[in-house]
């Protein structure tokens, strides 16, 4: 397992460079490793993952339980792509005692 932390957070205005710089990034990476898993800002900050979607295979949810709108969920899925969503990990559940 090898991690590549993000960095410092980037200003929009150097976000089309940056997603150019990220293509090459994952290039390598795929030709090193088998999986490469890349961590999103949450969905409500949505342009990041509007605009890393195209560099994906497949996109999964992880969704803290009670935490998140129908509607904010109706809204990512209805912006990216619905051929790379896989799957849904609902974290936080609390137990029924």
């Amino acid at each position: 397992l090898y991690i590549l932390p993000a960095g410092k957070t980037i200003e929009e205005a150097n976000l089309q460079l940056n997603q150019v710089l990220l293509e090459k990034v994952l290039e390598i990476l795929k030709q090193h490793f088998d999986v490469v898993i890349m961590d999103n800002s949450p969905i409500e900050a949505q342009a990041g993952t509007v605009s890393l979607s195209p560099l994906a295979d497949d996109i999964i949810f992880v969704i803290k339980s009670g935490k998140l709108s129908h509607k904010v969920l109706n809204h990512a899925k209805s912006t990216l792509p619905q051929d790379k969503i896989v799957g849904v990990i609902l974290n936080q559940i609390k137990k029924i005692k």
